[in-house]
C-alpha cells in the first residue's frame, strides 16, 4: 500500500500530458505550469487588448471625422477590419499547430503585431504620414494608417489563437484541481480582456479624443514592446506542447478509410474496433467511442487480408481518430450557429458608437463622455458578472448539477444567445425612442444606452466565454490554437455578416425609399434594423437548441404511438413540441369560455334585463353544466374515440357554439332587439343565446378532460427528464389559462362592453378556427394513446371478484396474489395495504389453477390496485368542491361588488366590472412561473420529492388560501356596505390576487391529482373529475345562495337581495368562511390516511432506481 501511495506521490511531481518544459524534459508539476505561468500570459493578453479595443473602440470615429468617410462605408470599413482581424487566427492558429508550436507563434506575432503599432504612431507624428487638416483626406496617410492596422491584424492572426491555447495548456487535463483551474482559467481570461476593453474604451480613448491619436499610439506601443519582453523572460516557467503536423490529415484519413470500407458492416460491439493500447502515448489522450456519426466507425474496422497492414493510416484508424473527426464534423454546426454572437459585437463599435454621438454626451457640466469609451460599460458588465459567475453561481451549480462546470458549454453558450435577442429588442425600443425624440427636436442623453452595452457584457461572459471553452475543449488536442481560431473566426465571420446585412438592408429599403442605413445617424431607421436582427437571432436561438440537445433514448416505450401508428420515435414526438399546438387550442378556448364568463351576468342583467339572483343563478347552471359535461366527454374519449378524436369533435362543436353566438349578434331577426335599447329581449334571441351557450357546453365537454390529458401524454412517465417536464405542464398549463383569463376578461370584455358583443364574438370564433386548424396540422408531432375500452368494466370485476371470494382469507405473502408478467403492456402497480378486502380478487383459488379464469372471477393486483385508486379518490374529490364555490365566486358576486363600488382608476379611464377577474390571472401568471423556476427547484433539494411537495400538501395550501380569501372579502364587503359607491373598487385587489395565488396551489394541484392518482386508462375522465370539482362548486355556489336567501329572508332582510346594496354578502362570507375551515379539517384528516399510487418502473441507463416509484 505504501509503495502504491508513493508511486501515486512520484506521478504528481511530473506532468504526463505530453507536455515538455523550456529545455525540452518532462515539466515539474511544481515550478511549471498553473497560475504562476498564466501570469505572464494574461499580461500580454492585457496589453494586446488594450491596444486592440483602444483602436477598434474609436476607429468608426477616427474614420468619419480624420478621413471623412460616409456611416455606410466607415461601418463596412471597421467591419472588414475587425472580420479579417478575427479571421486571420484560423492561418496563425493552423501554423502554430502545425509547424511552429505555440509559444514561437506568440512570439513572431507580438513583433509583428509591434510593427502595425509603430507605423501607426509614425503616421501621427512624421509630417509626410500626419493627416491633412482639411476636409479633404491625404492619400498617404490613408496608406500608412490602413498598412499599420491591417499590420495588426496580421499580428492578431497569430498572437490570439497561440496565446489563449498556450494559456490553457498549462493546466493538466489528467489532474483534477487543474482541470478545474482551467476552467476558471477562461472566466479569468475573459475578465482580462474586459479589463483591458475598459481601459481602452476609457483612458486610451480619451487620450485619443481630447490629447491626441499620436501620444496614444506612442504609449500602446510601449506598453506592448514591455510586455513582449516580461513573457519572453517567463520562458522557464512554462509547459510546451510541440506541434504535431497537419491537424487535418488524421481527419482526411479517416474519411477516406471509412468511405473504402463503405460495404462493411459496423460491429455491435465498439470494443471490436482498432485502438492503440492505453499505454502507448504516441496519439496522446485516448477518447472513448460513440454511438454517433456511426458510419465513420468503419475505418476503424479491421479487415482480416490487411490484419498485417496496422501501420497504413489511409486504410485504418485508431477509435481515437474516428472520435476525433466526429469531434471536428459536430463543431461546425454549433460554428454557424455562433455566428450571431459575432453580428451582435459588431454593433457595439459601429451603430452603437454612432447612436452615441448624436446624444447628450454630458455627465456633468465639466464633462463630456467619448462616444466610443461606452463600450465599456459592456466591459463593466463582464467584469461584474464573471467573478459572480466563477465564484458563486459555479461552485453552487457543482453541488446541484454534479457537473464540475457548474452547467454546460453548451447550455452556457444557449444563456448568451438569448441575451442576444433581448440586447437587440432593447437596442430597438431606445432607438426608436431617440428617433421620436430627434424629430421633436429633444436631444436624449446617452444615459438611455446604458441597458444594452450591460446585456451585451452580461451576454459576453456566458456566449464568448463559454465559446473559447468550447472551441479548445471539443477540438482534437492537436488543434486547440486552430480551436480557438474558430471561436474568433465565429466573431469574424459575424463583422462580415455585419457588413453584408448592412449593404443588403440599404440596398432593398433604398429601394423602397427612405433607407434603413442612410448617411448619416438621424437619416437613417437602425431601429427596423435592429428588429430584424432580434428576430435572426431568436431563429438562430432556435436552431441552436435543436443542435445542441443531445438524443438520449431513440424511442418511447410507454404504450403511445405515432401519427402513423409506429412507436413514437422520441426526437421527433412528444414533450414541449407537441405541447405547444395543444397550449395553443387551449389558450384560444380559454380566451372564449373567460370572454363570456366574465361578463355573462351583466349581459343578463343589461341586455336580458334579468334580476341579480336569477342572472347568478343561470351563469352558475351554465358554468356548472360546463364543468360537469366532461365527464361524460372523458369517459367516452377513454373508452371509445381516443383523447384526440374527442378534442377534433368537441372543438368543431365549440366552434358551432360561437358561430350561433356570433350570429345572434348580427342577423336582424336573431339580434336582442330592433333598437340599440329596449326594456325585453326577444324570445327568439334568449332561445339562440342559451342555445349557443349550451352547445360551447357540449362541446366544452369533450374537449377539456382530453385535450389536458392528451397534452399530459406527450411526456413519457418512463424517462426521469420528460417526468419532470410533466410536471411543469401543469404549471404552465394553468399560466396560459391564466393569461387567458387575463386577456379575456380585459380586451375581449372591453371589446363587448364599449364596441359590442357582435364584434367580440366574431373574433373569439376566428381565433378559435385558426387554433383549430394549427391543432390539426400538429398531428405528425404528437403521441397518440388507443383507447381501453369501458375503464369502469375492470373496476366492477374486481369488486364482483372480491365479493364471489369473500369467504376466502388474504394471503400475508402479497407475492402470492395474482399478477401478469412486466413484459405486458401497460404499467403495473405495487401491492398496498388499504382496502385489505379488495385484495380476494386477485387470490388464486386452487380449482382453478393451471386454467384460463374469468376477469370476473380473477384479476391482477394492477386492476385491485386501480380499483383502490378509484375509491381513494372519492373522499379527496369531495373536499375538493369547496375550490369551485370559492372560484364560483370571482365570476358572481364579486363581480356585482365591483359594479356597485367608484369605477374610475383615472379621469380618463373607468375599468369594467368583470376585468376585475384579470387580477386573478395576473395573481396566477407571476406566481406559476415563481413556483415553477424557483420554489420547485429548491423544494426537491430539501425534500427529496420530484415534484418539490407533495400533490396533496399543495392541494392543502390552495384550501388555507380559500379561507383567507373569504375573510379578506367580507372584511372588504363590510366596508363597502357602510360606505357604498364612493369606495374604490381597488380595495378588491387583495381578495383577487389570493384568488390567483389560490389557483397556482389548488387547481394546478388537482389538475395533477386527477391525472396521475388515476388508472393510465381512465386519465381524461380522471381530468373531467376535476374539472367536475369546479362544476360541482357553481352549483353549490348556486344552492347555498338559494338555501341563505330562503333562510335569512324568512328572518327579515334577505343576505341576498335584489341588488348588491340590499344584500349582506359580507354575512355570506363569513359563513363561507366558516365552511372552509371545517372542509380544510376534513381534507387533512383524508390527506393524512392517503396512500399515493406506486408504480414499476422500468429501468432505465439514465436513471439510479430500485424500479419502485410513489406518485406523490
Amino acid at each position: 500500500m505504501d509503495q502504491k501511495k508513493q508511486g501515486r506521490s512520484e506521478e504528481e511531481k511530473w506532468v504526463l500530458d505530453a507536455s515538455v518544459d523550456y529545455k525540452g524534459r518532462l515539466p515539474f508539476r511544481a515550478s511549471t505550469g498553473g497560475w504562476k505561468a498564466s501570469l505572464f500570459v494574461l499580461i500580454i493578453e492585457f496589453n494586446e487588448r488594450i491596444s486592440y479595443f483602444a483602436l477598434f473602440a474609436n476607429l468608426i470615429t477616427y474614420l468619419t471625422k480624420v478621413i471623412h468617410q460616409d456611416l455606410s462605408t466607415a461601418a463596412k470599413s471597421v467591419n472588414y477590419w475587425a472580420g479579417t482581424t478575427t479571421l486571420m487566427p484560423l492561418i496563425g492558429g493552423f501554423i502554430a499547430d502545425a509547424y511552429t508550436g505555440r509559444f514561437h507563434m506568440v512570439i513572431f506575432s507580438s513583433l509583428v503585431y509591434l510593427i502595425g503599432l509603430s507605423l501607426l504612431t509614425m503616421s501621427q507624428f512624421i509630417p509626410s504620414l500626419k493627416p491633412s487638416n482639411n476636409n479633404q483626406p491625404r492619400v498617404v496617410h490613408e496608406a500608412a494608417f490602413f498598412l499599420a492596422v491591417y499590420c495588426i491584424s496580421l499580428g492578431i492572426g497569430g498572437h490570439k489563437p497561440s496565446l489563449e491555447s498556450f494559456g490553457a495548456d498549462q493546466f493538466d487535463d489528467e489532474h483534477r484541481e487543474e482541470r478545474k483551474k482551467k476552467m476558471s482559467f477562461f472566466n479569468w481570461w475573459s475578465f482580462i480582456v474586459c479589463f483591458a476593453l475598459l481601459l481602452g474604451a476609457t483612458m486610451v480613448v480619451y487620450v485619443q479624443d481630447f490629447v491626441s491619436w499620436g501620444v496614444a499610439s506612442l504609449i500602446l506601443t510601449i506598453l506592448m514592446a514591455l510586455s513582449t519582453i516580461a513573457f519572453y523572460a517567463g520562458r522557464p516557467f512554462y509547459r510546451y506542447k510541440q506541434p504535431q503536423g497537419n491537424p487535418f490529415r488524421p481527419i482526411l484519413q479517416v474519411l477516406f478509410s471509412a468511405i473504402r470500407k463503405r460495404n462493411l458492416s459496423c460491429p455491435s460491439d465498439p470494443a471490436l474496433l482498432y485502438e492503440v493500447p492505453a499505454s502507448d502515448k504516441s496519439q496522446g489522450r485516448l477518447l472513448s467511442h460513440t454511438s454517433r456519426l456511426r458510419f465513420l466507425d468503419k475505418a476503424a474496422i479491421i479487415e482480416e487480408k490487411y490484419v498485417e497492414q496496422k501501420d497504413n493510416t489511409w486504410r485504418l484508424a485508431t477509435v481515437t481518430r474516428v472520435e476525433e473527426t466526429k469531434l471536428v464534423l459536430n463543431v461546425f454546426p454549433i460554428w454557424l450557429t455562433s455566428l450571431t454572437a459575432g453580428l451582435c459585437m459588431a454593433q457595439a463599435s459601429t451603430l452603437f458608437v454612432k447612436q452615441a454621438t448624436v446624444m447628450n454626451l454630458n455627465i456633468s457640466n465639466n464633462f463630456k463622455l467619448p462616444p466610443a469609451s461606452l463600450i465599456s460599460i459592456t466591459a463593466l458588465g463582464t467584469l461584474i458578472s464573471l467573478p459572480i459567475y466563477d465564484r458563486i453561481i459555479v461552485p453552487t451549480l457543482r453541488k446541484v448539477t454534479g457537473n464540475e462546470r457548474g452547467i454546460s458549454i453548451l447550455r452556457r453558450i444557449g444563456i448568451g444567445l438569448t441575451l442576444s435577442v433581448i440586447l437587440m429588442v432593447v437596442a430597438a425600443l431606445v432607438e426608436a425612442k431617440r428617433l421620436l425624440r430627434s424629430d421633436e427636436g429633444t436631444i436624449m442623453s446617452v444615459s438611455w444606452l446604458i441597458p444594452q452595452y450591460l446585456i451585451l457584457g452580461i451576454g459576453n461572459s456566458f456566449s464568448l466565454v463559454g465559446m473559447q471553452e468550447y472551441f479548445y475543449d471539443q477540438v482534437p488536442d492537436s488543434m486547440r490554437s486552430l480551436g480557438v481560431a474558430f471561436y474568433l473566426g465565429s466573431n469574424g465571420v459575424g463583422n462580415f455578416l455585419s457588413s453584408f446585412l448592412i449593404m443588403i438592408v440599404d440596398n432593398v429599403t433604398g429601394k423602397s425609399g427612405k433607407s434603413w442605413i442612410g448617411k448619416d445617424i438621424n437619416s437613417s431607421r437602425l431601429d427596423r434594423y435592429y428588429w430584424m436582427l432580434a428576430m435572426i437571432n431568436a431563429l438562430d436561438l432556435c436552431a441552436f437548441l435543436f443542435l445542441a440537445k443531445s438524443e438520449e433514448e431513440k424511442w418511447v416505450h410507454d404504450a403511445s404511438v405515432d401519427y402513423k401508428g409506429r412507436v413514437a420515435h422520441r426526437a421527433s414526438t412528444g414533450v414541449w413540441k407537441a405541447s405547444l399546438f395543444v397550449l395553443a387550442i387551449e389558450f384560444s378556448e380559454r380566451l372564449s369560455h373567460f370572454g363570456i364568463s366574465s361578463n355573462l351576468i351583466m349581459y343578463l342583467a343589461n341586455v336580458m334585463h334579468e334580476d341579480l339572483k336569477t342572472a347568478t343563478n343561470n351563469v352558475n347552471f351554465w358554468k356548472g353544466a360546463t364543468t360537469l359535461m366532461p365527464l361524460i366527454g372523458g369517459f367516452i374519449g377513454d373508452a371509445y374515440t381516443g383523447r384526440f378524436r374527442m378534442v377534433l369533435f368537441s372543438s368543431l362543436l365549440y366552434l358551432q357554439g360561437l358561430s350561433m353566438l356570433t350570429m345572434s349578434q348580427f342577423i336582424p331577426s336573431l339580434k336582442p332587439c330592433n333598437n340599440e335599447i329596449c326594456d325585453r329581449p326577444r324570445k327568439f334571441h334568449e332561445v339562440v343565446f342559451f342555445l349557443a351557450l349550451y352547445c360551447i357546453a357540449l362541446g366544452t365537454g369533450g374537449f377539456k378532460p382530453c385535450l389536458e390529458s392528451f397534452g399530459a401524454d406527450q411526456f413519457d412517465d418512463e424517462h426521469l427528464e420528460e417526468r419532470k417536464k410533466k410536471m411543469s405542464f401543469f404549471n404552465w398549463w394553468t399560466f396560459v389559462l391564466s393569461l387567458a383569463m387575463l386577456l379575456g376578461a380585459t380586451v375581449v370584455v372591453y371589446v363587448q362592453d364599449f364596441v359590442s358583443w357582435g364584434v367580440a364574438c366574431l373574433i373569439l370564433t376566428t381565433f378559435m378556427a385558426l387554433t383549430f386548424i394549427a391543432f390539426y396540422v400538429g398531428m405528425p408531432f404528437y403521441r397518440f394513446r388507443d383507447a381501453e375500452g369501458n375503464p369502469f368494466m375492470p373496476i366492477l370485476q374486481v369488486l364482483v371478484a372480491a365479493i364471489r371470494k369473500r369467504n376466502l382469507s388474504s394471503p400475508s405473502n402479497p407475492a402470492l396474489l395474482y399478477e401478469v408478467p412486466k413484459s405486458d403492456k401497460g404499467r403495473l402497480l405495487n401491492h398496498t395495504s388499504r382496502l385489505r378486502f379488495l385484495d380476494k380478487a386477485a387470490i388464486v383459488e386452487e380449482k382453478y389453477t393451471g386454467q384460463k379464469v374469468s376477469s370476473w372471477r380473477l384479476t391482477t393486483v394492477t386492476r385491485v390496485e386501480e380499483t383502490k385508486l378509484i375509491l381513494n379518490v372519492v373522499p379527496m374529490w369531495l373536499t375538493s368542491l369547496l375550490v369551485g364555490v370559492s372560484v364560483a365566486q370571482g365570476g358572481t358576486l364579486f363581480v356585482k361588488q365591483a359594479a356597485s363600488m367608484n369605477l374610475k382608476i383615472s379621469d380618463n379611464f373607468k375599468i369594467p366590472p368583470a376585468s376585475m377577474s384579470s387580477l386573478a390571472a395576473f395573481g396566477s401568471i407571476i406566481s406559476v412561473p415563481i413556483y415553477d423556476k424557483i420554489i420547485v427547484p429548491v423544494m426537491r433539494k430539501a425534500t427529496g420529492n420530484e415534484r418539490g411537495i407533495s400533490i396533496l400538501m399543495r392541494i392543502g395550501i390552495g384550501l388555507a388560501l380559500s379561507i383567507i380569501i373569504m375573510v379578506v372579502t367580507a372584511s372588504v364587503e363590510t366596508k363597502r356596505y357602510r360606505l357604498g359607491e364612493t369606495m374604490s373598487v381597488l380595495w378588491l385587489i387583495p381578495q383577487y390576487l389570493i384568488l390567483g395565488l389560490q389557483y397556482t396551489f389548488s387547481l394546478v394541484g388537482l389538475q395533477e391529482y386527477f391525472y396521475d392518482q388515476v388508472p393510465d386508462s381512465m386519465r381524461s375522465l380522471g381530468m373531467a373529475l376535476y374539472l367536475s370539482v369546479l362544476g360541482v362548486g357553481y352549483f353549490l355556489n348556486s344552492f347555498l345562495i338559494m338555501i341563505v336567501d330562503h333562510v335569512t329572508g324568512k328572518n327579515g332582510k334577505s343576505w341576498i337581495g335584489k341588488d348588491i346594496n340590499s344584500s349582506r354578502l359580507d354575512k355570506f362570507y363569513w359563513m363561507l368562511t366558516m365552511v372552509n375551515t371545517l372542509n380544510l379539517c376534513l381534507f387533512l384528516l383524508f390527506a393524512k390516511m392517503y396512500t399515493y399510487k406506486t408504480v414499476q418502473r422500468k429501468a432505465r441507463e439514465n436513471e439510479i432506481d430500485d424500479g419502485v416509484v410513489t406518485m406523490a
